[in-house]
């Protein structure tokens, strides 16, 4: 699994997001809710659901961003109900890729893009592009 959709929420309902939602091939986790506060778990605290988009090869990241763009389009009423749930934290596709280093070691480093720039963004008609050095 390259691609995923992943949908997490401290309040959130997960059970009735994806009875709401009507969402297909998920995998779901519930928030642990006896923790304790000083837990060094963050993502603990959240129930989350989530789906594979893509399951390219890490070194695919065209065919990674195809199928995204074929998953959001197929699915984009079922996840219109993001937009109205506010007890969502937050909701982003993260694309894995694979990057060779020069010792032919390979590394992973994750950065998320603000939901208010991708809208911004994609508002301007602008795509966004990550470089790692």
């Amino acid at each position: 699994m390259s691609c995923v959709l992943r949908i997490a929420g401290k309040k959130l309902d997960i059970d009735d997001f994806i009875l709401k939602s009507g969402l297909k091939g998920y995998v779901k986790k519930y928030k642990e809710e006896n923790l304790k506060s000083k837990s060094s778990n963050q993502g603990k605290q959240y129930s989350f659901v989530s789906a594979t988009i893509s399951e390219a090869e890490l070194d695919n990241y065209e065919k990674q961003v195809s199928d995204a763009i074929v998953y959001l389009k197929k699915n984009k009423k079922k996840l219109a109900l993001i937009n109205s749930t506010k007890e969502i934290d937050y909701a982003t596709i993260n694309f894995m890729i694979s990057l060779k280093s020069v010792s032919d070691k390979y590394f992973a480093q994750y950065i998320y893009l603000p939901k208010e720039l991708t809208i911004l963004c994609g508002s301007l008609n602008l795509g966004i592009e990550v470089e790692i050095v």
